[in-house]
């Protein structure tokens, strides 16, 4: 819930990836503290969703203040210079999702 808020109530780009680091960071240090689950592998499968999530949140800003911000990628779409770059880090960021989803699937 407090991701849909984090990317409803702020419009630009960067701020929204901003946001929801701001979530994350604690979810993620609450649940490594807390371990709310009985089950060992719900509490690392959790976790290791979490970790996804601020990897590809990190990478996101990192890649969009690189590009320099959201009015530089709007221009770039109309004429991409590096499509490669473009592809390469989605593709990083798909097959970490993937690892952790296949993961998760291998320890429920």
């Amino acid at each position: 819930m407090g991701l849909v808020m984090a990317a409803s109530l702020v419009t630009d780009a960067s701020s929204q990836v901003a946001a929801a680091m701001l979530v994350l960071v604690p979810s993620l240090w609450l649940q490594a503290t807390c371990r709310p689950y009985s089950l060992p592998k719900a509490n690392a499968v959790e976790s290791l969703s979490l970790m996804a999530l601020v990897v590809t949140a990190t990478v996101s800003l990192v890649y969009l203040r690189a590009q320099g911000g959201a009015e530089a990628v709007a221009q770039l779409e109309a004429q991409p210079q590096q499509p490669w770059v473009d592809v390469a880090v989605t593709a990083v960021l798909i097959a970490t999702n993937a690892l952790v989803l296949s993961l998760a699937a291998c320890a429920v």
